[in-house]
């Protein structure tokens, strides 16, 4: 696993679960790759907000969930940084 995973994933087993988790993410304001970043997360579990930017060129997205271990948070991370674009916060 990655150093930066592992700093992650130590942090996230000190809290108890199952835990409601924020993630945050900025992705180029293109449909395509708005729905890819949906479709990681539970669709009927997912609490998903956008903010775009004033350009409207960037999408700030938002997505409170129900996680049930650190590893699947970080699972999570990993999976949405295969699209192109993405910056996680």
């Amino acid at each position: 696993m990655e150093d930066k995973w592992k700093k992650l994933k130590d942090s996230l087993e000190l809290e108890e679960y199952p835990l409601l988790y924020y993630f945050k993410f900025i992705i180029p304001n293109e449909e395509e790759k708005l729905n890819h970043l949906k479709s990681k997360f539970s669709a009927e579990g997912a609490d998903i907000s956008l903010n775009y930017s004033k350009s409207e060129k960037y999408v700030s997205v938002r997505i409170k969930e129900v996680m049930m271990s650190a590893q699947q948070i970080i699972d999570a991370y990993i999976s949405v940084g295969e699209i192109e674009g993405v910056i996680s916060l």
